[in-house]
């Protein structure tokens, strides 16, 4: 009875061991009648290839002085600048009067202090009417303070000669020279002056649009609304006063029915109305 339990058991351990598969130890041969052996590693993939190096920028040129370089302009501008009114000047002293208009026209088109002093001789009384008109129209043009001061200097000896003296004040006004402010307001207080020439002062005042003019404007809105003015003011008033209330207009950019009402806006705006800013407004 033993003997065929031992040999039970050992059948059933062979039946075990051919339905098991061995396993089999590092660097068995699977044609031995081992196992499959596992896969291998993948070999290292390829390294990518180098990037080429950005392109670098070229290097920059010598820096050149953006001061130095506009002073060059600057000087080469002016010699043509000199070469234009030199042959103005020829023009002008040998030309007759057809070729003198002709150069002053050409030369109005530059804007140049060097223009504009080259054109104050052609502004004096003494020349030729056709061709001084047209140097004032230039001169005018050049809204310049050399043009400027030398038309006050012309006005104050030629004031008797009303039509020549209207124009230097209107060279004044074009100028937009501020400096030139309180020449103007002077012609219009001195009552020896023409009321046509007070009157041109007024618009040139206009013109120039300074601050500076304000409260004698002003003054004079309040003077004319009197209801009892003078007899002997009355023909100042009618001279005066629409120019007066334009310059104010001009100068504020608003418009105020009443010199009552100018005189309140000007208490709100003096303090800050065109203060910080040398110049008159353009």
């Amino acid at each position: 009875m033993k003997a065929w339990k031992a040999a039970a058991a050992l059948g059933v351990a062979a039946a075990l061991c051919v339905g098991t598969p061995a396993v089999l130890a590092a660097g068995d041969d699977p044609a031995a009648g081992g196992g499959q052996e596992p896969p291998a590693d993948p070999p290292p993939a390829d390294p990518p290839p180098d990037e080429p190096p950005p392109d670098e920028p070229p290097p920059d040129e010598p820096g050149v002085d953006e001061a130095v370089a506009a002073e060059e302009a600057r000087k080469k501008e002016e010699a043509r600048i000199r070469e234009v009114v030199s042959a103005f000047e020829k023009s002008m002293k040998k030309g007759d009067v057809d070729q003198q208009m002709k150069a002053i026209t050409d030369i109005s088109t530059t804007k140049h202090p060097l223009v504009a002093k080259a054109l104050i001789p052609w502004i004096q009384p003494t020349v030729e009417e056709s061709v001084r008109d047209l140097a004032i129209e230039a001169a005018k043009s050049q809204e310049s303070q050399d043009v400027a001061a030398a038309a006050y200097s012309l006005f104050e000896k030629n004031a008797k000669n009303l039509k020549f003296a209207r124009k230097m004040i209107g060279i004044m006004g074009r100028s937009k020279d501020a400096k030139q402010v309180a020449k103007l307001r002077g012609i219009v207080k001195k009552p020896e002056y023409d009321l046509d020439l007070q009157r041109e002062a007024v618009i040139a005042l206009g013109l120039i649009g300074h601050r500076d003019a304000i409260p004698d404007l002003i003054r004079m809105c309040r003077e004319f609304e009197n209801p009892h003015i003078p007899p002997k003011e009355v023909p100042r008033k009618n001279a005066l006063q629409q120019s007066v209330e334009e310059a104010l207009d001009r100068i504020t950019g608003t418009h105020m029915p009443s010199a009552k009402a100018w005189e309140t806006w000007w208490r709100d705006n003096e303090k800050t109305f065109q203060k910080g800013d040398g110049q008159a407004p353009k």
